[in-house]
């Protein structure tokens, strides 16, 4: 026996090197030469040519200020792929003194498209310091040199044109040299040397639990996702870092003077919070959170003064059980003078330990599919979302207890201890996202009156957690559905957003401005005026989305940029997920019938509906599928899924199972290097 078990260390230990031995490799020949060199202060966002042509009599003039002191700053022209005549003149000056600290001309010819124009200035640009970029030209041609810029919006700076305020901005950026990304790009290939090394020991480990293997591997992968993500990359990261933010401030008892629409924040929060929703939203600068997280780490909060931050937070379909570890970690981060940017880490941290302390006790206190609950918590859409500020890690860690009590429950009678926290966790899951998670509560009805004592108290659990569920959700988004049910039969295009409960000020002043299109949301009302067309957009939505909704379940895409992750990868985490729903010898194993698997899977299929409803109030009617649904909305229901293809006559060894956890420990460090890819720019 004992041999058996060296062996087996022998060949993972063989197979670790070789692992690592190919990582370092692609490595070497992928990332190596494509590590920035310098790190990003403003950047290139959001870029068109807006002046085609430029001609000798073209002036232009661009204010910019660096957040943090720069080494060299860029431009981008385009040659059109054409050979330009003439000189472009560039000119830096310090707009306090008007001083010129840069001049430079340029032959057109030696501009390219795609190619930056550097400009280094000597001893470097000053952070928090005003410039103004002053570019001239000469013995152009019929054809001159386009430049590039972005629409400005109200964080902008738009460029002076011949004398005149234009509607874009010269697209600037400023840039220091740097060795931080190699470092970084260091540390997270000292987290997958480490993430192997510890599955492997903890894996040879015959006594350690499922637990436990379990917490050795989320503890290193959250902490790696950690150094990538700044607070801004996750869905909708704005508005749930404002609503954390508000219900901070009523925990504190810190008056907001409007209490509707934005959110109130201290002077440098409020500083923090727009550098981060404006500066990071580029897919070079995600880093740049971090970085600045790092040097502000022992900085003291100012002052206690609120300021309203541009940020609008929705309070009425929300409730602070959806945020309440962020909550906690931003409060006590305030109370004790912490940074903005550290507070908001922390807050992240107290999401990221919350999300992993359920997910603990529902793979402690399952009776069998311990490894499913495990892999579907580990899967990197949850672990993205669980490190970010958000409440999707709320809800994923309040499901997956769920399920496990839904196990203990077919296995054994719920003592009165687990059907307090299934009450308890009910009321937290009609709290978030409008209670459409409740029913996730559904299959408790399947589980035979045997397993819970007596027909009675099967009703009275199952319906019992049902009912606190739906006060708790009438509770906390009463407002926000009755407004919704007055405004979704046949609206129109410009009201598809007005609909939206309590919708930021400045969005409807937004929307007021666009033209009438004439184009009509689908509604509720297409259900019943068109129950056969909506089964049509239904399906159609389906097998058009497949894929979009599969990736969105495991992680393929993140929530700031476009560039996915192979899928190869990806089926590797659907493989090991279907491995893991297996009897282990010495297991009890349920026996499901026939009419619990369709209940079950009846269900999952009304709670997909459930979400396509809701976003066709927000779909136009020339659309041709249901846009709004995520993939990842659904991740709770995998062990449920794999449960139903539970076969109690498939046996293998405990030992088998535990080796899943060292290849899943396999396919995260795939992902987190095919991720740091994308980090880095690198596709």
């Amino acid at each position: 026996m004992d041999r058996v078990k060296n062996r087996d260390f022998v060949i993972m230990l063989l197979m670790a090197c070789i692992f690592l031995g190919v990582i370092w490799l692609m490595a070497k020949s992928e990332i190596s030469g494509n590590i920035p060199g310098y790190v990003t202060h403003i950047g290139h966002f959001g870029e068109e040519q807006f002046i085609y042509s430029l001609t000798n009599d073209y002036i232009i003039e661009q204010e910019f200020i660096s957040p943090k002191d720069f080494d060299f700053a860029t431009i981008n022209f385009s040659d059109h792929e054409n050979q330009i005549s003439g000189k472009t003149f560039i000119s830096v000056l310090d707009k306090t003194s008007s001083e010129i600290i840069y001049y430079k001309e340029v032959e057109n010819s030696e501009i390219h498209y795609g190619e930056s124009v550097c400009i280094s200035i000597e001893n470097g640009g000053k952070k928090k310091t005003p410039y103004i970029l002053r570019l001239q030209f000469e013995g152009m041609g019929e054809e001159g040199l386009g430049i590039f810029g972005f629409k400005t919006d109200e964080y902008d700076m738009p460029a002076i044109i011949n004398g005149k305020t234009g509607d874009y901005s010269v697209g600037v950026g400023t840039h220091t040299y740097t060795n931080r990304y190699k470092n970084l790009a260091a540390a997270v290939f000292l987290m997958i040397f480490f993430i192997i090394i510890i599955s492997l020991l903890l894996v040879s480990q015959t006594r350690l639990s499922e637990e436990y293997l379990f917490l050795g591997l989320i503890i290193p992968v959250g902490v790696t996702f950690l150094l990538f993500l700044s607070v801004n990359v996750v869905h909708d990261g704005g508005t749930h870092l404002a609503k954390a933010y508000h219900y901070s401030n009523v925990l504190l008892g810190w008056d907001e003077k409007d209490t509707s629409s934005y959110v109130y924040l201290k002077t440098d929060e409020a500083k923090a919070f727009d550098e981060i929703y404006v500066i990071y939203r580029r897919e070079n600068e995600v880093a740049q959170h971090f970085w600045d997280t790092l040097d502000e780490f022992d900085n003291r909060a100012a002052d206690n003064q609120l300021v309203m931050s541009h940020e609008y937070r929705g309070t009425s379909a929300s409730s602070f059980f959806e945020y309440f570890p962020g909550v906690i970690g931003l409060t006590l981060g305030r109370i004790f003078g912490g940074s903005a940017r550290f507070n908001i880490l922390f807050a992240k941290i107290c999401f990221f330990v919350f999300y992993a302390a359920m997910a603990f006790y529902a793979i402690k206190i399952s009776p069998y599919l311990k490894s499913v609950l495990a892999f579907t918590v580990l899967l990197p859409m949850g672990i993205y979302q669980a490190t970010g500020i958000t409440y999707d890690s709320v809800v994923m860690a309040v499901c997956i207890v769920i399920v496990a009590l839904f196990f203990r429950a077919r296995a054994a009678i719920l003592s009165k201890r687990n059907c307090l926290i299934l009450l308890i966790l009910a009321a937290i899951l009609g709290c978030v996202k409008g209670g459409f998670y409740l029913l996730f509560l559904l299959p408790f009805m399947c589980i035979s009156a045997r397993n819970y004592g007596s027909s009675k108290r099967k009703w009275l659990i199952s319906l019992g957690s049902l009912a606190v569920g739906t006060l708790a959700m009438l509770f906390t988004s009463f407002n926000a559905y009755w407004s919704m049910l007055q405004k979704m039969m046949g609206i129109s295009s410009n009201e598809i957003t007005k609909s939206i409960v309590n919708m930021a000020p400045v969005v409807v002043e937004a929307v007021e401005k666009i033209p009438e299109t004439n184009v009509t949301a689908y509604g509720i009302s297409y259900l019943f005026t068109d129950l056969f067309g909506f089964i049509e957009l239904f399906i159609r939505t389906l097998v058009n989305k497949a894929d979009f909704y599969l990736g969105g379940l495991l992680g393929y895409r993140m929530a700031w940029t476009d560039k996915t992750i192979n899928w190869v990868i990806l089926i590797l985490f659907i493989l090991l997920l279907a491995a893991s729903a297996v009897r282990i010898k010495g297991e009890k194993a349920p026996v499901i019938g026939m009419k619990e698997k369709a209940a079950c899977l009846f269900f999952f299929g009304v709670e997909v509906i459930a979400f396509h409803l809701l976003m066709l109030i927000e779909t136009p009617m020339n659309a041709t599928v249901i846009n709004g649904v995520q993939g990842r909305y659904f991740i709770v229901w995998i062990p449920i899924i794999l449960y139903l293809m539970y076969n109690e006559r498939r046996l293998c060894e405990y030992s088998e199972v535990r080796k899943l956890y060292y290849y899943f420990s396999m396919a995260e460090c795939l992902y987190i290097y095919c991720f740091f890819k994308i980090f880095l720019g690198i596709s």
